[in-house]
Parts: structure tokens; sequence; C-alpha cells
């Protein structure tokens, strides 16, 4: 693996997460390529499209002459990245926790010389995380059924914020999208009493006008909560504004709860 230049200025991001940290913390100034998976509103304004994350465009990336390659955790496996990590200073995103996104934010901080924008970050997410730690300590973990339309990786399997402090359930279909009332797919034929509350990301499970679609009847019961999508899926990568409103959510959740 090349070293990474003292204060690099150019920076390809390769995965979301790369490219949504380096808009976190006030960096897209260095940006000069990005995969086709970034946030339209964030990014696509400026740099060169690198293709897809798990298999980017080399030829284009040689070019672009990056002092830094920013890389998602979830692609650091197989050839792709054996042969990027070979010509390309690396450094990989790994924080799954809020304290290792600390710890991490405050080394990626030191190496772009942004340590007075990275120490105020660090200081905004220690102060989330005790408040999270308070407000948790004490508390069972919320069992929440959390349908996406795409492909959960942020909060499935114990990574990110979720294995902090919430036990999660996840389903890609649980509400019904058509008049038909056809049968919803739930992972492992989960059970209602498999969970506590239900929460709804939007604008996948909204209609035009904003209401809810139609929830299977096995479901309505359930207390029951909209949250942006972005929010969830960027949650414990790199987004402050998605941890506060997964904690506001869950906050509210707990009052409709017995007990």
């Amino acid at each position: 693996m090349s070293p990474v230049r003292p204060n690099p200025t150019r920076i390809a991001c390769i995965g979301g997460s790369a490219c949504f940290t380096l808009e976190q913390i006030g960096a897209r100034d260095r940006l000069v390529g990005w995969t086709e998976d970034a946030s339209p509103s964030l990014l696509r304004d400026s740099g060169v499209l690198l293709g897809n994350p798990k298999e980017p465009d080399f030829g284009k990336l040689a070019k672009l002459q990056p002092e830094l390659v920013l890389v998602d955790r979830f692609l650091c496996s197989g050839e792709a990245f054996a042969a990027l990590s070979s010509e390309f200073p690396v450094y990989v995103l790994d924080a799954t926790s809020l304290l290792d996104l600390r710890l991490e934010l405050e080394e990626l901080g030191s190496m772009l010389h942004m340590t007075d924008e990275f120490r105020a970050k660090s200081l905004e997410l220690q102060a989330h995380e005790l408040r999270i730690r308070s407000e948790q300590l004490g508390a069972p973990p919320l069992r929440l059924l959390i349908p996406l339309s795409r492909e959960p990786w942020s909060i499935v399997g114990g990574k990110g914020f979720a294995a902090d402090c919430l036990a999660v359930c996840a389903a890609k279909t649980a509400i019904n999208n058509s008049e038909n009332r056809s049968e919803p797919w739930i992972p492992g034929q989960l059970r209602p009493e498999d969970y506590d509350a239900l929460i709804l990301p939007t604008p996948s499970f909204t209609q035009e006008d904003g209401d809810v679609l139609a929830v299977a009847p096995e479901l309505a019961d359930k207390p029951m909560r909209l949250l942006d999508e972005r929010a969830l899926l960027w949650a414990g990568l790199y987004a402050l504004q998605g941890l506060q409103e997964i904690c506001k959510v869950v906050h509210s959740l707990r009052h409709d709860l017995p007990g």
C-alpha cells in the first residue's frame, strides 16, 4: 500500500459513506472522484464518476492522480480492493461504533491537517455518545422492525450505530404496496411478538401526499414512527444528523411502550 502524503488535497472516494464523510467534515473541495452510490444531492456536481464501487474504473482513477483514496470498509475484499491498495494510498473507513468513529475522525483530521474542524466534530460526537449512553443505561434495547427498500448494510448484522444501543430486526418489505394486500415478506418468519416497534423509512414507504402506505394487519398495532431512509442507511457511518434523528425517534418510541 502506497504511503499517504501529508495533507492530501486530491481525494477520491470509493463507496457512498466515504463520499458522505468528506462532505460531513467540510473537505468537499478536495474531492476529485466518486462512485455511483454517492448521494446526488451531495456530490455529483463535482469530480469524476468512477463507476461501480465494487469495481471502480482504475483507468479514470489513475488519471486523477489522487493523493488519498477513502474506501468504505464494506468494500475491503476481493481482487478489486487488492489492486486498489497496491496502486494508490488508501485509508479505510472502518468505524463500527461512536467511539471508533470519534477516534477515526481525529486520525483522519490530523492526516488532512483539519485539526480544528475535527476537534469540533469530535466534541459533538462525544456529547451525543454520552447522552445516548445515559439514556440507554438501565433500559432494555428496543427490538425494531425496520423495512428497507435497499440493502440495509449499515444496520444489519451488528454493524453501525444500531449495534451500540439497539437490537434490530430488519426486513426489506414489511408493508403492502398494493390494494390487493399481498402478503408481506419478513425474513425468518418474524412474528409480531418478536419486536417492540416499527420504523418506516420515507420516502420509500409513503405515498406522494406523504400518507403512509397500507400496513399489514399483523404490523398495525405496534408503535410506529417515520424516519428519513437516508438517516437509517447512514446510521453510524459519519452522519451526525442521522444519529440525532434516530435518537429522537427511539426516545419517542420508548414513551409509547408499556412499562
